[in-house]
């Protein structure tokens, strides 16, 4: 049910505890999207590159899954909000003791969904309540299309669960324990703050790795799924990705790396603001197809350069950002502090355990509610 909540055509789009295929979509899908498929359809997934043997036992299996459950992983015919509760449990964190399986604090998802593209983020809670991240995904825009790459997110690289001295940069693997987002629709802030002269503390690194090691922050631009890419003198970069106009703002100076795919912004505390919009309100029927991308680029620009205003403090104990986005909503977040959506200070403690506009379950109810095209289900667990 969850996994229908997320699924856009061939893409298992959002944040995830487990990630680590971050820049690929159907062209090198991980064993969980090739099992979604068999039972949601959508872009067939590349099975000579990906872990389709995971998902043998479902193919052979008997077993099928509630039809309504089908249809709602494919109806996409307007926007939503899809929210989910994970690992509110009593224990230690070890697989004897059981207990939280990333995060002591609890993880809250949320993920936008529109027709064409989604953006998806988790919170899991103060610096320190993390139990394991070194595949996590913490937050991700995702989008449709005939091209590989069609994702974009931020992290601050570090040797999770990859050997200290390995190629832990180029794979993108895992999310950093000094990330912290707040999301609202296609309005997503991200701040770090990278301890100086610390160390990593998980249990799975055999020698002490310092936590400034990689003192910057990186994002992923896809150069074969974004039509065009363009830095604006303002400091945001407008990028056209076929089916979402998406800006992007990192808050320090920044180069690219590795042909343009790979942006980094030095400093121990950063933040990065990221606005996504469906194409539709800025296309227009009379623009001529060779010039129909950098027309709707343009009127995106116009559109959110107008709207769009921050207020930024990077240099305190605990950076934050509050950002007014174009379509009115502002958000604010505190590094290890309070998260506002409009002044209404978000509280994780009431997030459901399942919820979108076709289901519902809340925390510790154990009794999911389906319902879709007329039709309705209660599931008692």
């Amino acid at each position: 049910a969850n996994t229908a909540g997320e699924w856009l055509n061939g893409r298992f789009v959002g944040a995830h505890s487990r990630d680590y295929h971050a820049v690929h979509g159907p062209e090198n899908p991980g064993a969980g999207t090739v099992a979604a498929w068999l039972y949601f359809g959508g872009r067939s997934p590349d099975l000579t590159k990906s872990e389709a043997h995971y998902a043998v036992v479902c193919a052979l299996s008997g077993y099928r899954i509630p039809d309504i459950l089908t249809r709602i992983a494919r109806d996409r015919s307007a926007p939503y909000v899809h929210r989910e509760t994970h690992d509110r449990m009593e224990g230690d964190g070890t697989v004897e003791g059981r207990g939280p399986y990333i995060s002591r604090a609890g993880v809250a998802k949320y993920t936008y969904v529109a027709p064409r593209w989604a953006l998806g983020s988790m919170t899991d809670g103060p610096e320190g309540a993390l139990a394991w991240c070194g595949q996590l995904r913490r937050w991700s825009l995702d989008w449709d299309t005939d091209h590989p790459g069609g994702a974009l997110f931020f992290t601050h690289p570090f040797p999770g669960s990859a050997d200290a001295d390995g190629d832990y940069l180029s794979h993108w693997v895992g999310s950093s324990p000094y990330e912290q987002v707040i999301q609202h629709e296609g309005s997503l802030i991200a701040v770090y703050r990278i301890p100086e002269a610390s160390h990593y503390k998980f249990a799975h690194l055999e020698t002490p790795i310092p936590s400034d090691r990689d003192p910057y922050i990186e994002g992923f631009f896809s150069r074969t799924a974004l039509c065009e890419i363009r830095e604006d003198p303002s400091g945001w970069i407008f990028c056209h990705g076929g089916s979402v106009l998406i800006a992007v703002r990192p808050l320090r100076p920044y180069h690219w790396r590795d042909g343009g795919t790979r942006l980094r912004s030095p400093g121990l505390k950063n933040a990065v603001v990221v606005e996504a919009a469906g194409v539709e309100a800025f296309a227009r029927s009379g623009d001529p197809p060779a010039e129909r991308i950098a027309a709707e680029l343009t009127r995106f620009r116009g559109a959110h350069l107008r709207g769009a205003h921050l207020d930024v403090d990077l240099e305190s104990d605990h950076p934050a950002v509050s950002y007014a986005a174009p379509r009115g909503d502002t958000l604010r977040i505190t590094y290890d502090g309070p998260r506002e959506i409009n002044g209404n200070r978000l509280d994780f403690s009431s997030w459901p355990l399942l919820e979108n506009p076709w289901m519902s379950q809340a925390v510790g109810s154990g009794v999911l509610s389906l319902s879709h095209g007329g039709e309705s289900q209660r599931i008692d667990l």
